[in-house]
This record gives structure tokens, C-alpha cells and sequence, in this order.
């Protein structure tokens, strides 16, 4: 957690009891990370905002003289945005803020990236999705070899699932096409002639090459 000022100075020594409070609260969403865009301010008894009072707690690095500023002039944070790096927050203008519980007037709409990838495999459906297909394993060529980036199954309609299926059937061979697949992967896995291309969004890239969230 830092604190920056709009001209970039780093002001987070300055401000301890802003930092505890803003982890504690980030630590209750779901975001790994994100940029809060606010401003400091101290209030007055009748809880309005006081520069005055918030001048004596500008410039202070000195830990005792911080300590003592704490306890003696609190800040709070007053919020104005939350740039989520995962996507952006679409908002109603009329939306009001709802503390610790999601709402229909603030939605998170995440960023997603596309991948072109080589089908290699198939692993068979399980429950509702038994005779057919549970997800379809991919990789992307690279350096004369096809290398394992992940599986997909999920934002399938029904009728992909049987299409696919259909294709993949006339494809089926015995070894399998990637150069690095793990164990756990190849599980039941039914490989085939890596002859069909498709097209994945997902989330980013894994710091071992595969697809994060990737869906259909």
C-alpha cells in the first residue's frame, strides 16, 4: 500500500492510520489490486473538512511526530474512485454506494484478452454433460512444437459442445500432440491431430505460460 500525491511525491510514512484502514478494507473485496483515487482530509467536531487542521499532519516522516499526529488529528480518506486494474466500474449516476454487499448499480466489467490456440485434446464430460465434451486442452505452436497453454469448459452453448464433438471425433490419434503436457492434465485426456484452430479470451498469462480464466 502507498500513498501518493497527485504530483507523485510518497507520503505513505505519513499516514499510517490511512494505510491499516485501507488494506482492512481492500482485504474484504476480491481485488488482488487497485488504484484509489481520493483526498485527505481531517474534520472539524461538526464533521466538515478543516485545512487547517490537516496542515499539521502534512510533511511529518518522523516517527514519533507521526504517532503523536495520529492520535491527536485523525485523517479519513475521502474516496472518489476505485480504478480496478482487473477492468473498470460501470456505475449508475444515481447509484448509491452499498458497504460489503454487491449491487446491480455497480458492476465490474473485467478486462479480457484473445488468444488464438490449436485444439490437441478433449476430456470427457461428466454429469449433465456426459457422451460429450468437459473441456478442450490448448496449446500454441512454438518453436516447431505445440505447447500446453491450458484448458477450456466453460461459455459453451449446447450446441458447440455437440459441433465440436462431432469435428474432434474424426480427429482422435493415439499420442499426444504437445511437447509439455502435465500428468494431471493428460488425465483421460483423448488426443487428436492438432488441426483445429480457435479462439479463447482469458484473463492474462500465467508466470508458467498458461491461460488465466480462460472461457470459450
Amino acid at each position: 500500500m502507498r500513498l501518493v500525491t497527485r504530483n507523485g511525491h510518497d507520503v505513505t510514512v505519513s499516514y499510517p492510520d490511512l494505510t491499516t484502514d485501507l488494506l482492512a478494507a481492500l482485504a474484504t473485496t476480491e481485488t488482488d489490486a487497485a488504484v484509489l483515487d481520493g483526498e485527505i482530509v481531517a474534520v472539524d467536531p461538526g464533521g466538515r473538512p478543516d485545512f487547517g487542521l490537516l496542515q499539521t499532519r502534512l510533511r511529518l516522516t518522523e516517527p514519533r511526530e507521526v504517532a503523536a499526529a495520529v492520535n491527536k488529528t485523525p485523517v479519513q480518506f475521502m474516496l472518489f474512485d476505485l480504478l480496478g486494474l482487473e477492468g473498470i466500474m460501470a456505475k449508475r449516476q444515481d447509484g448509491r454506494y452499498s458497504a460489503g454487499r454487491r449491487s446491480r448499480h455497480w458492476v465490474k466489467i473485467k478486462h479480457f484478452r484473445t488468444q488464438e490456440v490449436v485444439v490437441g485434446s478433449w476430456r470427457p464430460g461428466k454429469g449433465n454433460r456426459s457422451g460429450t465434451i468437459g473441456s478442450l486442452l490448448l496449446g500454441v505452436p512454438t518453436d516447431g512444437a505445440l505447447r500446453y497453454v491450458g484448458r477450456v469448459g466453460t461459455e459453451f452453448a449446447d450446441r458447440d459442445l455437440a459441433s465440436i464433438h462431432t469435428s474432434l471425433k474424426r480427429l482422435v490419434r493415439k499420442t499426444t500432440p504437445f511437447s509439455d503436457i502435465p500428468p494431471a492434465d493428460a488425465a483421460s485426456a483423448v488426443w487428436v491431430r492438432p488441426s483445429q484452430v480457435a479462439e479463447v479470451k482469458f484473463a492474462e498469462w500465467t508466470a508458467t505460460g498458461r491461460l488465466r480464466q480462460p472461457s470459450w
